[in-house]
């Protein structure tokens, strides 16, 4: 793996983010930093050389989706991971191995007892082979619908559901 840094975005990264790290959401990065400084989430970037590579934010209150919320009960100490992506030419080399156990650090520092993440179930096994590597399980409650709104080649906005499964990590 290359020499990473991983630290929470800032403000003034925007524009940066934005280039490096395109996505097809309406104010993605703008969106992650806002909620990043409520105080109940980091948005974290992975960064090699000055250029981003890489991000995630994970949650210290657990899942904003509904239904997994409903499911698990208690979230009141129990992280969730969300958003998190790798730039196309820069997988494969432990970058996402790297922000998720970031992640879970910072959730441990906050007392987290559990952490969790969605990954879509059937178009996503690499991803989820490589949870499962770091100790992710099924949470055997079934699958969920997790949904997002983006721009289209229209510019305009609509939202993408994708079928996923929970998957959950003791911390403690």
């Amino acid at each position: 793996m290359e020499n990473i840094s991983i630290a929470p975005a800032k403000k003034e990264q925007i524009n940066q983010l934005n280039i490096e790290l395109q996505t097809n959401i309406p104010n993605f990065h703008e969106t992650k930093i806002a909620e990043q400084e409520s105080g109940n989430s980091l948005w974290l970037i992975a960064w090699a050389n000055g250029k981003a590579i890489g991000h995630l934010q994970v949650r210290f209150n657990g899942p904003t989706e509904k239904d997994i919320k409903t499911l698990l009960n208690n979230v009141n100490d129990f992280a969730h991971i969300e958003s998190i992506g790798v730039k196309e030419n820069e997988r494969n080399k432990g970058i996402g191995t790297a922000l998720i156990i970031k992640a879970e650090t910072l959730a441990k520092e906050k007392n987290c007892k559990e952490i969790g993440m969605a990954v879509g179930s059937d178009d996503n096994p690499k991803a989820r082979i490589l949870y499962e590597k770091l100790g992710y399980k099924d949470w055997q409650k079934g699958n969920v619908i997790v949904g997002w709104n983006i721009t289209n080649k229209d510019g305009e906005t609509v939202r993408e559901e994708e079928n996923c499964v929970y998957l959950i990590k003791k911390l403690f």
